[in-house]
């Protein structure tokens, strides 16, 4: 499997699915508990990444670490094993791919910020409210003190064209083609991306020859109601809304733990850095209702 300039650990999940698609055969890309052909199956709290992924791919230059638990509740409900996924094994492959001459491009979370600020830059200190949060900002302080160059992008909302369960808009669409209730917070602020822009801006932060912290959101930040809006637009133009909106606060909501308010970001660094601007949310939405009406249309 020698050639592969690219590794992705974690290639199963949403993001690693896009940037699989984005860099094809250049490609090598790990699994966990959800097989895809080709990849290679690979623990990060059993396995060593040098021991048995490293070996198969002599060529890479630089790995995305994707892997991880990303449920926010499922965090909370079970800190010391959620952090051993999602720092020790983490911070293993780190130490793995460094020693290798390997760059590490690890995926944190807008999750890192208290959600007091407006527009904040990569200078804002990582203060998180969530055991998510807290994880990612240890792994970004790891990343920033030990190591000589990494990248760390601190992912918004990631939103796709499709219908996979991970995707907000195609769960939205379901619930508004189904009727009944959608409690939308009305007081969220966020910067959702596009999951192909996730995977198009990793691949050229790491060609552009970045290092460090990058916030990695759309180009404008977004009430999470505003967002709503723009997919009712759109798919009002295929066919009727069954759905009822009922604004609420973000937490009124049921979680285990306070979420932050207002995640807006700026990406100015990401642009400069890049050359290159995100899909605007109304554009994704036209595309998504495109895509999933349009033969009907």
């Amino acid at each position: 499997m020698a050639g592969e300039r690219w590794l992705i650990i974690g290639g199963s999940g949403y993001v690693g699915t896009h940037l699989r698609r984005r860099l094809g055969d250049s490609a090598l890309a790990t699994f966990n508990r959800a097989p895809f052909a080709g990849g290679v199956p690979f623990d990060g709290c059993r396995d060593r990444l040098a021991d048995r992924v490293l070996t198969m791919a002599p060529d890479v230059e630089a790995a995305f670490i994707l892997q991880g638990i990303s449920n926010i509740d499922a965090c909370a409900r079970d800190p010391a094993g959620s952090r051993a996924v999602n720092v020790e094994a983490v911070i293993r492959i780190v130490e793995d791919l460094t020693t290798a001459g390997i760059l590490p491009v690890f995926t944190s979370t807008d999750g890192v910020l208290d959600g007091t600020g407006h527009l904040v830059d990569e200078t804002e200190p990582a203060r998180p409210l969530m055991t998510y949060g807290r994880h990612k900002a240890e792994v970004e302080a790891y990343l920033a003190a030990r190591t000589e160059r990494s990248i760390a992008v601190r992912l918004s909302k990631v939103v796709g064209i499709d219908r996979h369960k991970s995707n907000m808009l195609s769960g939205w669409l379901d619930q508004l083609e189904q009727g009944g209730v959608i409690k939308c917070a009305s007081d969220q602020v966020f910067c959702p991306i596009l999951a192909d822009d996730v995977a198009e801006a990793l691949v050229r932060l790491v060609e552009g020859g970045a290092d460090g912290l990058y916030n990695l959101g759309g180009p404008a930040p977004l009430h999470r109601r505003t967002f709503l809006d723009l997919l009712i637009d759109d798919m009002s133009r295929h066919r009727e809304i069954v759905a009822t909106i009922e604004p609420c606060l973000l937490n009124d909501l049921p979680f285990l733990e306070p979420r932050p308010i207002d995640q807006s970001m700026s990406i100015d660094k990401l642009v400069q850095a890049t050359g290159w601007r995100p899909t605007t949310m109304a554009e994704v939405c036209r595309r998504v209702t495109a895509v999933r009406y349009g033969a009907a249309a």
